[in-house]
């Protein structure tokens, strides 16, 4: 497994990852529906990786290069040093260790190199696989606001 840049070359495998209805179940969003989709996802990371409004990596395998996931630290707050991590990963590469191993590194970086506070999921309450892998990194159910900002999800953090 390898972190890498996301790059518009990345526009089949996106596709593949976002219009993946098993990958969808626990995201709100609407899925891609074209390759169009998928690229003007991609120029949108790729603009807001700019102004430092998210920091977006493919997931790749270091064999190939091939992307088969993502991981960011998106809603990245300079006030109160805290982002959001999020993740997402094609279903036939799960359960094989490859968000466990970005999730570290990801970690790292947001607590080393930008030296947040604290890190934030948003977690669909029914996601049992993402809660276990959260809980198995540190993060623990935030106590304080008891909610997330979005309807069915459990907010989850990690201090510093």
């Amino acid at each position: 497994m390898h972190l890498r840049a996301l790059s518009i070359d990345d526009d089949e495998d996106i596709f593949s990852l976002r219009s993946n209805k098993e990958v969808n179940t626990f995201v709100k969003r609407e899925p891609c529906k074209t390759i169009d989709d998928a690229r003007i996802f991609i120029n949108k990371v790729l603009e807001s990786a700019k102004k430092i409004e998210v920091y977006y990596w493919a997931i790749t395998l270091k064999e190939t290069d091939k992307l088969i996931g993502t991981i960011c630290l998106a809603n990245y707050c300079f006030e109160t040093l805290t982002a959001e991590i999020g993740y997402e990963l094609l279903p036939t590469f799960q359960n094989k260790g490859f968000i466990q191993e970005s999730i570290i590194k990801v970690i790292d970086f947001g607590f080393e190199a930008l030296q947040l506070n604290n890190i934030e999921a948003n977690v669909d309450a029914a996601n049992i696989k993402s809660i276990y892998i959260l809980e198995k990194h540190g993060f623990v159910k935030d106590t304080i606001s008891q909610e997330s900002t979005q309807k069915n999800y459990i907010k989850y953090i990690q201090y510093r």
